[in-house]
């Protein structure tokens, strides 16, 4: 269980049985007894990879905003939870598949909004940060985060299941 997000939050996300695809390494986990494709269900999700992934993403958060905002959260930032989700997709596709066009760019989108929260350029909505300060140039950044979900379904390497 990571800090920021979850297995429930990526499972609200993301369709299981992509989570399913990316985690296991098994592929016939995925066909029943004639060797059929079937229904992927959240118990195919290899906990232990996700989870893995899922601190890979949110210490990359971790080591952007740490110098700016007192961890952990009281509550966490709904842009954190975007980004940590993204960054946790991405990864998880990074091991298994060749990355598209659309998973890169929003990969690094997400890596140019923390680089703006961690230089000040932006600010976390409503937070205190640890170098408070007053500046009608930060950019309020409650929902930056780029969404990939659509795009990268459409352009997705992930093999459909039926």
């Amino acid at each position: 269980m990571g800090d920021f997000i979850n297995k429930p939050d990526m499972l609200l996300t993301y369709q299981v049985r992509d989570l399913a695809r990316l985690t296991n390494e098994d592929e016939t986990a995925f066909l029943d007894i004639t060797g059929n494709p079937r229904l992927a269900v959240d118990t195919d999700i290899v906990d232990i990879v996700l989870n893995q992934h899922i601190a890979i993403a949110e210490s990359i958060i971790k080591g952007f905003v740490q110098g700016r905002y007192e961890l952990p959260f009281a509550v966490v930032p709904e842009v954190i939870k975007k980004l940590a989700l993204q960054l946790t997709y991405y990864y998880l596709n990074e091991r298994k598949f060749t990355l598209n066009d659309s998973l890169i760019y929003a990969y690094e989108q997400n890596m140019q909004i923390l680089k703006d929260i961690n230089n000040g350029k932006m600010a976390l909505d409503t937070l205190p940060g640890v170098n408070d300060f007053q500046d009608s140039t930060v950019t309020n950044i409650q929902n930056a985060a780029p969404d990939i979900d659509s795009e990268y379904l459409e352009h997705s390497n992930v093999e459909k299941m039926i």
